[in-house]
């Protein structure tokens, strides 16, 4: 049998489909590496998200913690002052409490600026007019109990129940 040979003009249609096929997928490949790298971008996103969330919620609890403390000393606080104003029978003896007590408050800041000056030196004489001239009242010039507690809460996380009971107790 003598085969017929095929005239160039003349395109096999299965060879058309597997050229069609080949182009179709080298585009999907494309697409498919397009996609991955905005799956990518997506997954990253994703994951700053969900730190920016959990830093969010540390920050939340710690804050919470901090408002729990605060509510439970200024409760502390309050029920201190209703117990001592109920002493008081009288608009008259609460004034005269508040007179004797303004007066020892006078005289202890009498007695601290006479240590001031006689037994911590010119040094600090100096140091408190200047202050008095600038009018800087907005800082504490030595540390009080009170400011280094702040300082000792501010690095506090959270706190027990036990620990903020005990802290109660302190006070």
């Amino acid at each position: 049998m003598i085969l017929k040979r095929r005239k160039k003009s003349e395109i096999d249609p299965k060879e058309v489909l597997i050229k069609k096929q080949a182009d179709r997928i080298d585009e999907l490949r494309k697409e498919n590496g397009v996609l991955s790298a905005k799956l990518k971008e997506y997954e990253k996103r994703e994951k700053e998200i969900s730190e920016t969330v959990l830093f969010a919620k540390a920050r939340q609890d710690e804050y919470l913690s901090d408002l729990r403390i605060r509510y439970a000393l200024e409760n502390e606080r309050l029920r201190r002052f209703c117990e001592k104003m109920d002493c008081y029978k009288s608009r008259e003896e609460l004034l005269r409490a508040y007179d004797d007590s303004f007066s020892a408050v006078k005289k202890a800041r009498e007695e601290l600026d006479r240590v001031l000056k006689e037994d911590l030196g010119a040094g600090t004489v100096d140091y408190l007019s200047e202050r008095k001239r600038l009018n800087a009242q907005d800082e504490i010039p030595f540390p009080t109990a009170e400011s280094i507690v702040r300082s000792d809460l501010n690095k506090v996380k959270s706190l027990t129940e036990e620990e903020l009971q005990e802290l109660l107790d302190q006070i």
